[in-house]
Order: structure tokens, then sequence, then C-alpha cells
């Protein structure tokens, strides 16, 4: 699969759909992910230049271990690293399609 994307410009004008914040902010919270006692992994598929990730994740789960945060294209990949690396976050070039990439 190729994807022409100019990430330096989707970065730029990337920001969370509002429908995205209310699944965070309430959905999940009322079923409970977060609120145990353990440390958790989650995984962010898709992840974009990754504002998502370290703007609204982070935040809303403090007990997060570790976020891995896959998308497909490298490009993509490299903006994220350069504008939202974090210690809490890896973020990795991946085909989900391809599960073993992940293992």
């Amino acid at each position: 699969m190729r994807l022409d994307l100019n990430s330096e410009l989707y970065y730029q004008w990337h920001e969370p759909f509002e429908s995205v914040i209310h699944f965070f902010k309430n959905t999940l919270l009322q079923v409970g992910w977060s609120k145990g006692h353990q440390k958790e992994v989650a995984m962010d598929v898709g992840c974009g230049p990754g504002g998502t990730t370290t703007r609204l994740v982070l935040p809303l789960f403090p007990r997060l271990e570790k976020v891995i945060a896959v998308d497909l294209l490298p490009h993509i990949v490299d903006i994220t690293r350069k504008h939202h690396s974090h210690p809490l976050v890896e973020y990795h070039v991946a085909d989900i399609e391809n599960w073993y990439v992940l293992e």
C-alpha cells in the first residue's frame, strides 16, 4: 500500500477530532479502563504525527507504563519522534496487518 502524505503539512494541521476526545474522556473511563492499580500498556495504531498520543492519551491515563505507537509510514514516524518524543512512548514503523512485526 502506498500513501503519499506530506508529513510536515499533516503535523502542522492535525488536531484530534472531537469524537476521539469524547471517546477517551467518556467511554474508556466509564468502562473502567485505567482505573485499576496495575500499570497498563496501550497501543496507538495509526498514530500519525503522534499528538493524540502525547497530548491526549498520556494525560488522561496517568497509570500507563508504556504506549506503543505504530504507523505504516516511515516519514510520519520520523516527524512523530521529532515533535512528540516521550519516555513512555515507543514509536514503530509497522503494518499491523502483519502481526509478527509487533511481537
